[in-house]
């Protein structure tokens, strides 16, 4: 009998990292997706 293979793990079910920096806004990103528009 052939054992099954075990599962890939869910990116789901993975605890969340531990960043050395905030996550931005949506504000944030959108503040700087304007700078960098408005720069071109």
């Amino acid at each position: 009998m052939t054992t099954k293979p075990s599962p890939i793990p869910s990116v789901w079910a993975r605890p969340q990292r531990e960043s050395d920096q905030p996550a931005l806004s949506r504000a944030a990103i959108v503040r700087e997706a304007i700078v960098m528009l408005d720069a071109e």
